[in-house]
């Protein structure tokens, strides 16, 4: 089931890559660039990432939007030397 933590990854991702979009905007929008196909731009980054995370979770494990499959973090043993 979709649970809170993907919820919380997967916004991240989307709101994430949309800024990453809009950011180059702004000097543009400055040099006569339209603004609504730069938030065309900006909607579309974001559409395409949101459907990549959802096709991710049918790929990897359904707790993370990630298409890298995670691993727990090895346990170290520590040991005294003699």
């Amino acid at each position: 089931m979709f649970t809170a933590a993907y919820w919380r990854d997967l916004a991240e991702r989307v709101l994430g890559t949309m800024a990453a979009a809009a950011i180059p905007s702004i000097p543009a929008s400055l040099f006569g660039a339209d603004w609504r196909v730069l938030l065309g731009l900006t909607l579309s980054a974001g559409l395409v990432t949101l459907l990549k995370c959802l096709a991710a979770r049918a790929v990897n494990t359904p707790e993370t939007a990630s298409l890298v499959q995670t691993y727990a973090p090895a346990t170290y043993v520590y040991r005294t030397i003699p």
